[in-house]
């Protein structure tokens, strides 16, 4: 009986064809060092962390991650998705990742917990941080003017 197990090492999926590895098999497996850490996670828990020497029993859609992973930052702009390479970025350097003309439009970050949406000024840094929100719309309209209802941007 052949077993297939998936598992995510550092949010990429490898499918096992046995289900009991020692963590340095998983390691080698990602191409981890044997020297990186290596975590499980385990939701709404401490993260485990694996040892080298000792045999797991692997369950389908299990996740790993080594200490030396960042997670990968996922944002949208005008409801597409990006994953920019830094955590802090210009408004230019956001529109520039989403093919927005700058001379034309300016970029809003929607809050969701009761805030303003906040305008993204080109030159300024920002603290990118995972799921934001941003929409672009014509230098002309006023803040305070549109809204955003059903995905689409709707003037008052």
């Amino acid at each position: 009986m052949n077993i297939h197990s998936d598992v995510h090492i550092n949010e990429k999926k490898y499918t096992l064809d046995k289900n009991e590895l020692k963590g340095l098999e998983l390691k080698e497996i990602a191409h981890i060092s044997e020297k990186v850490a290596l975590y499980k996670k385990i939701p709404h828990k401490a993260d485990e962390e694996i040892i080298n020497s000792q045999t797991y029993k692997l369950t389908h859609g299990e996740k790993f991650f080594s200490s030396d992973f960042k997670e990968k930052i996922k944002i949208s702009i005008d409801n597409k998705k990006y994953y920019p390479e830094k955590d802090q970025l210009t408004g230019i350097e956001l529109k520039i990742l989403a093919d927005i003309n700058p001379s034309e439009y300016k970029l809003i970050r929607e809050v969701k917990h009761d805030g303003a949406d906040q305008l993204i000024e080109d030159n300024v840094v920002y603290e990118i941080n995972n799921n934001d929100e941003f929409f672009s719309v014509p230098k002309g309209i006023q803040n305070g003017t549109i809204e955003v209802r059903d995905n689409a941007i709707v003037t008052k």
